[in-house]
């Protein structure tokens, strides 16, 4: 299978067999990924100041006028040490492949849950004042929030972890609707397109009676509660909603990077984790905010 990834010929089952499964060809794909990162990223990933500097550095703008007053918040928020750190890191940032960037924060997560309580909640609003500081998430931000501090809140308990209580796809309709119109909009910027890539998705997942919603009627603040709601699904049924979002993904036979961070995050947000997906695009950016 590893080769069939770094050709870009993944196929609909390759995707959803990787749910929950970590086999030799998927080690040897991270491996070729984490051999990418820089090496100062990388082993700055590894001990607690370093993490922190690394997902500071990962949500620094590069608009100058965003970024001085990103820089403003980290003088009056964050630690002085981590902040250097930060600013020393930041000229090999430019030099981390897309690719790279959600293996990044995972070899950066177990390092984060050693910290205190206190140093938590600090990194957790250094973080926070970060993505707000233009006043809107994308989809970037959007991933690395739901990819990393959701997780760390369940770590250090200020988040439930989800219990199970919906026992059909009925009954989480809307929430469906919403994440897999994201998904069909974020891989697949025309609109018609995008429209097939969800039928596409809901006919693989045997969820036919779902409506497609309009990108302008879309927006990330919708997401939150969606994910939230679909994390409340009985184990049986999320497998379902995540082979339907994979066919909206793989829905012109490849994925690019952006789509394959936003499945990958949805697969966590559902407790269902699954590795990284790598093919040749390197698209990044999505008109979704």
């Amino acid at each position: 299978m590893a080769g069939a990834v770094a050709a870009g010929m993944l196929k609909l089952n390759d995707v959803v067999e990787m749910v929950g499964q970590v086999k030799q060809e998927h080690i040897e794909v991270a491996r070729d990924i984490l051999a990418s990162i820089p090496d100062p990223l990388r082993h700055a990933a590894e001990e607690p100041f370093g993490a922190r500097a690394v997902i500071y550095g990962m949500l620094l703008d590069t608009r100058p006028a965003v970024l001085a007053k990103q820089q403003a918040l980290m003088s009056h928020l964050a630690d002085p040490a981590v902040m250097q750190h930060t600013e020393k890191l930041l000229p090999q940032l430019p030099n981390l492949p897309q690719a790279a960037r959600l293996p990044l924060v995972g070899v950066a997560m177990p390092v984060l849950r050693t910290l205190s309580m206190e140093q938590y909640r600090r990194f957790r609003a250094v973080a926070g004042a970060l993505i707000a500081a233009d006043k809107k998430v994308d989809l970037k931000e959007w991933i690395l929030q739901h990819f990393l501090i959701r997780q760390l809140d369940e770590h250090f308990n200020l988040r439930q972890r989800p219990k199970a209580k919906y026992s059909y796809l009925g009954a989480v309709k809307r929430e469906a609707e919403i994440l897999l119109s994201l998904v069909a909009h974020t891989e697949h910027p025309d609109d018609a397109e995008a429209e097939q890539a969800f039928k596409t998705g809901i006919t693989a997942a045997g969820t036919t009676a779902l409506k497609f919603v309009p990108r302008e009627q879309l927006a990330l603040d919708n997401m939150n509660d969606a994910v939230d709601t679909l994390a409340e699904l009985k184990p049986l049924l999320k497998p379902r909603i995540l082979k339907a979002c994979a066919a909206c993904l793989m829905h012109d036979g490849q994925a690019t990077i952006i789509g394959q961070a936003l499945l990958r995050t949805v697969a966590s947000c559902l407790e269902s984790p699954m590795p990284p997906l790598i093919n040749g695009s390197s698209q990044l950016e999505s008109s979704i905010h």
